[in-house]
């Protein structure tokens, strides 16, 4: 899929509501429809290739490093903070 709103559907279809345990975390993340499509918005130099990592996003959290957490920048009152992981993309981090 190179399409963003084909990934969108199809992850809204097959992530919406399953959760993941990261290692280092160890609390459950859920995959949210909000969620999806903020990370589908995110620039990135391999935007594409971001993109796609969605498709197999529960094992790429689960095998990422979690680095720590950041104030969200967003006026949201439901969230405090934003959880930073680790992980490669063409062989950058």
């Amino acid at each position: 899929m190179n399409n963003r709103k084909e990934l969108q559907n199809w992850a809204k279809e097959n992530l919406k509501g399953i959760k993941v345990i990261p290692k280092n975390f160890g609390k459950p993340i859920e995959f949210t429809t909000k969620g999806i499509k903020e990370y589908l918005n995110q620039p990135h130099k391999f935007y594409n290739e971001k993109n796609q990592l969605l498709m197999v996003m529960p094992e790429i959290l689960c095998n990422s490093v979690y680095i720590g957490r950041a104030a969200y920048i967003k006026d949201s009152p439901y969230i405090v903070a934003s959880h930073i992981f680790e992980t490669s993309i063409n062989g950058e981090k």
